[in-house]
């Protein structure tokens, strides 16, 4: 998935699994045990965040069966290239989700059609 650079943005966890029988699908309420998310931008940069209950940065809710909404801020996705964001709390299995930030220019080109590329530019 690509992410616009500098841009908040809310993702959807993977499905969370209970991590004794590998099956059950859990619900990881905000501010549950051992709940820890971590966003690893392309120059290896590792930041550790807690989770919040209300709307904006960084915050965590149960969507449904299994799947959460984590909001990213700005500043996690202001680096161009892979992005990494993984998590874990007691009782779940670890999880991750891999994302590629684009310039603002390409992701409007590519998404919005609200910008074009030149990509007969010899300058470029």
């Amino acid at each position: 998935m690509f992410l616009r650079q500098s841009t908040s943005k809310t993702i959807l966890t993977p499905k969370l699994f209970d991590d004794t029988d590998f099956k059950s699908v859990e619900t990881v309420a905000f501010g549950a045990a051992g709940i820890a998310v971590q966003v690893i931008q392309a120059d290896g940069t590792v930041v550790t965040v807690t989770p919040a209950e209300a709307a904006g940065d960084w915050y965590w809710a149960h969507l449904s069966n299994g799947t959460h909404l984590f909001t990213l801020k700005a500043t996690d996705v202001a680096q161009l290239g892979p992005l990494r964001v993984q998590g874990s709390a007691t009782g779940v299995l670890h999880w991750w989700r891999d994302f590629y930030v684009v310039s603002q220019q390409v992701y409007d080109s590519m998404f919005r059609m609200t910008e074009t590329l030149d990509l007969l530019d010899a300058n470029a």
